[in-house]
This record gives structure tokens, sequence and C-alpha cells, in this order.
């Protein structure tokens, strides 16, 4: 922990998920879409599932929710394929996985990424 003051007055900053910076992930996480969609280890952070909407489709559910639509998401996915942001809400991102002639499939590892709200938007 950090701290200012003395013993009596002691200011601790602690990691919650909410912090401010844009620069600070606010959720992210690799998981395998293959059969039931699961987490590569214990790597995620504010992720607290997965729903399997279909074949190459996901919405990665947080634990803390976003304070509004308005944040940056990042997908990536193994094989040369295409993974792309197909929804917004502040309780999920909606991830989908396509191939090189654009169908959608399921694949072994998927990364996802969010990042803080946009400023301005």
């Amino acid at each position: 922990f950090n701290s200012v003051g003395d013993a009596a007055n002691l200011f601790f900053i602690k990691h919650d998920g909410r912090l401010g910076s844009p620069a600070v992930s606010k959720a992210h996480g690799a998981f395998s879409g293959n059969g039931t969609p699961s987490f590569w280890g214990s790597n995620s952070y504010n992720i607290s599932s997965l729903t399997d909407v279909g074949t190459g489709d996901y919405k990665v559910n947080f634990t803390n929710n976003m304070a509004n639509t308005n944040y940056d998401a990042y997908c990536q996915a193994n094989d040369q394929l295409t993974g792309h942001i197909a929804g917004r809400a502040t309780t999920y991102v909606q991830v989908v996985i396509r191939n090189n002639s654009l169908n959608v499939v399921d694949t072994s590892l998927i990364c996802v990424n969010v990042f803080s709200e946009t400023v301005g938007v």
C-alpha cells in the first residue's frame, strides 16, 4: 500500500478496478470458446462469467459494472481469426469471432480487454 500522513491519519490507496486512468484495464481475460466457454487459468480481471450466445458469439460479463457504455473494448483471437466487439452494456461486452470467409466460428483462445470510459463521448 501507499500512505500519506502520520500513523493516526494514514491515507490508503486501494486498487478496486475503478481507477480513473484510461491506461488502466477495467476488465481483461483470455478464454477458450470451444465447447463450454471457460477462462484460461486465473488470469482474468473484473470478469465474473461468460455467456455462450451461439457459435463464436460470447458475452463477457463484468464483476463490477462499467459507469456507461462509452468504454474502449478490444478482442483478439488465435488462428488468423478476427475478433470484434458486437455489443456493449454496462454489465457485459459481447464479442464475435469470424474466420477469413467471415463465418462465425468457435476457437481455443479469445482475449478481451476493456479500458476506461472514453472521454468526451
